[in-house]
């Protein structure tokens, strides 16, 4: 009899130990296997076929997505496009959005009348009154924009007006610029800003 309550005892202790471990093996099996799962990311724009995307004739509700080679996300869309007459490589688009997020977060998001994508200069050219919004609560908007679609880079061909956290602002031009700790916003060129101290106010109890 003490023999059978001995084996029991030791039985007991191994599936006492036995199955905390099982569970954990189980759930470590569960993250590796969810590690493995490659999600579906955009191809560098040098891998984009647009000729095939875009045939000779318009067409409606173009887009694209692709990576750059700094690691940021951009996507487009536009309501109708056509191959730019005579000019290889190069498109029209009409009632143009466009999203960039960069690899440290930050996000734009780009409307706009027209557009015109160069394949081979890499560029997306944006144009007739453009507006941009971005993550840190800012509204921008010029005539003109200009972004890179390997590089993670965008600039004003002009004066910009700003609404955001801070006040009211123009510039001569702004241009969105890596830094060390990610990518900034930049205004320069005859900045004159209104300060508008309505958040602070808000935030006073």
């Amino acid at each position: 009899m003490a023999r059978t309550d001995d084996t029991y005892t030791r039985l007991v202790k191994t599936l006492r130990l036995a199955l905390p471990l099982g569970a954990l093996v189980i759930l470590s099996t569960v993250f590796l296997v969810s590690k493995r799962v490659s999600l579906d990311q955009p191809p560098p724009f040098d891998e984009l076929r647009l000729d095939q995307l875009l045939s000779d004739e318009h067409i409606t509700g173009p887009s694209f997505a692709t990576m750059t080679e700094d690691g940021s996300s951009v996507r487009f869309a536009a309501d109708r496009a056509q191959p730019r007459g005579g000019t290889e490589g190069q498109y029209l688009a009409e009632a143009v959005r466009a999203d960039i997020e960069t690899s440290d977060g930050g996000a734009m998001h780009f409307e706009a009348p027209i557009a015109e994508l160069d394949q081979e200069a890499k560029q997306l050219v944006m144009g007739d009154g453009v507006t941009i919004l971005t993550s840190t609560g800012y509204r921008i908007e010029a005539e003109t924009f200009t972004s890179t679609l390997d590089q993670t880079s965008v600039a004003s061909a002009g004066e910009v007006r700003a609404t955001g956290p801070i006040g009211n602002l123009t510039a001569g031009q702004m241009e969105l610029l890596e830094q060390d700790d990610g990518y900034v916003v930049v205004f320069k060129d005859r900045i004159n800003l209104i300060y508008d101290p309505k958040a602070e106010k808000d935030d006073t109890p």
